[in-house]
């Protein structure tokens, strides 16, 4: 006799932000301007943020799926194949024809370990709060958010997150979490992303940017702002 019970698919983790290409250069120290230089190794690598934390996630064995804007192209093609190949999904990415794909030269000094990176993205727009709201959220348990300059979008994505857990979630579902991740320097404004958001992972450049001075301190100075729980 076969059984009633259907199995659900896992609920993913949605990670939404950038993915690039890196085109990573090591160098036996780092290169003088205008001068001819051989380097160690050179390879591309799948970069971006959110990006990343799809492949740590993956590699933990989490469901999980990248959103963001991409190109076409041999970048674009590069990049899908190798999300296929961890298996994160793509499939909802936005795809805007005629833009150039971010990428970033990345130089690594083996002599000090240091890595410079000269970041291009002339033309791709960022996602917009519409383009989010064509996910269905039952599909995610969690929603990372990489805190980029277009700030506004993000909290309006959260805001439909946080609309969805309290009006459209049905009761045998689970509350999708939130979080986000403030890292770059000087962006004062991801601080409103704060009190949406379950979780917020604070980097060192964006707090010594807020003239946090240590992890304590940080913690204390952004508490208040703390969504309950």
């Amino acid at each position: 006799m076969e059984s009633d019970n259907v199995l659900e698919e896992p609920k993913k983790i949605l990670c939404v932000g950038l993915v690039c290409v890196d085109l990573i250069q090591i160098c036996e120290s780092f290169p003088k301007e205008d001068s001819d230089q051989r380097c160690l190794e050179q390879r591309w690598q799948r970069g971006g943020n959110a990006s990343n934390n799809c492949t740590v996630l993956s590699q933990l064995g989490a469901p999980c799926e990248f959103f963001g804007t991409v190109s076409k192209g041999v970048f674009a093609d590069y990049v899908e194949c190798d999300f296929r190949d961890l298996n994160i999904s793509c499939d909802n990415c936005i795809v805007h024809e005629g833009c150039d794909f971010p990428l970033s030269s990345v130089i690594i000094n083996k002599e000090n370990g240091s890595r410079t990176i000269i970041h291009s993205n002339r033309n791709l727009p960022e996602l917009t709060a519409k383009d989010f709201h064509k996910l269905d959220l039952s599909k995610y348990c969690w929603i990372h958010f990489e805190g980029r300059r277009n700030t506004s979008a993000i909290s309006a994505m959260m805001r439909r997150v946080v609309h969805y857990n309290e009006e459209e979630r049905s009761e045998n579902q689970p509350r999708v979490r939130l979080s986000v991740e403030l890292e770059k320097a000087n962006r004062t404004q991801l601080l409103d992303l704060i009190p949406l958001c379950d979780v917020s992972f604070v980097g060192k450049d964006f707090a010594t940017s807020q003239a946090y001075s240590t992890m304590s301190d940080t913690i204390r100075l952004l508490k208040p702002s703390l969504s309950p729980g």
